[in-house]
Order: structure tokens, then sequence, then C-alpha cells
């Protein structure tokens, strides 16, 4: 009987252990995603889809906010999108803010992370805030990351 218990004991964790899902698989990313860096690292605005980044100062030039792939790197440039949340920003394009590479901002081949600049305009000072929300729509290669594709960006308007 002890020989039986101690054959099993030996045999058994063989085959549990054989028959074991490979997990590696699981925690890979199949398709090419981006998100905001300032989305993963910041919390979310209270009942928002996204975080509010420290205001910047009127006339405080360019900005740029990293963009980062989930995913295998790519071998060619790609041109990704991005969008103004019309609905969600008060911040007044050409008064406020310009985007110096239009609504595109390119991920370069082979790298992991794209640069989206904004520029903050000098214009004349008044009381409070405004408001730019912009929303990464991708392209047909690399979607937006649902979670992370958006920031809320504050302009001091003093």
């Amino acid at each position: 009987m002890k020989k039986l218990i101690y054959l099993l004991s030996l045999v058994l964790p063989m085959i549990w252990t054989g028959c074991m899902k490979d997990h590696k698989e699981d925690f890979q990313f199949r398709e090419a995603v981006v998100e905001f860096e300032d989305a993963t690292t910041n919390n979310n605005v209270a009942g928002k889809d996204y975080p509010l980044l420290t205001a910047l100062r009127n006339g405080s030039g360019e900005k740029t906010y990293r963009v980062n792939l989930l995913g295998e790197q790519l071998r060619d440039d790609q041109a990704l999108a991005f969008r103004v949340v019309s609905e969600e920003s008060t911040a007044v394009e050409g008064m406020h803010y310009s985007l110096p590479e239009g609504n595109i901002t390119t991920l370069p081949a082979n790298s992991s992370f794209a640069l989206l600049k904004i520029n903050v305009l000098d214009f004349t000072p008044a009381a409070g805030t405004v408001q730019l929300v912009l929303e990464l729509t991708g392209n047909e290669r690399v979607k937006a990351s649902e979670r992370y594709k958006r920031i809320g960006i504050r302009i001091n308007l003093q």
C-alpha cells in the first residue's frame, strides 16, 4: 500500500502539470493598440472617461503628449488620427491653442511611442480656465484603446 501511495505521489503531479494550459498567450496583445501615457498614469475626472491634466499657462508654447503603442512594433510609419472632443472642450482652436501637425501624429517605424503636439497660444488674459479634450482614433491598422484614448488639458486664461 505504501508503494502505491508513493508511486501515485510521483505520477499524479506529472499528469496534472502536463495538462496545464499555457497562459503566456493570454497576456499577449494580438492587435496594435495606442493609448495616451497620461491617461494610464492619472485618475479620471469624476463622471468622465478621461483625466484632467495639470493646467498650462497662457502662451506656454508647444507641449507634447506621449502616445504608447501596445503590441508588436510595426515596420512602417503609422499616421495616427486624433480628434478634439467638441462636446467636452471649451478651448477654441486658433484662439487658445493650435495643432502644429493637424489632427495626425506619427508613430515612427519600429517604435513604441509617438508624440502628439499642441501649441498653447499667447492670447488676451482673462479669468478662469478653458479645457481641451483630445481623443485618439488611430487608423485601419492601429486601434485606439477604449479605456485610455482620451485626455483633458486645462489652459489658464491668465
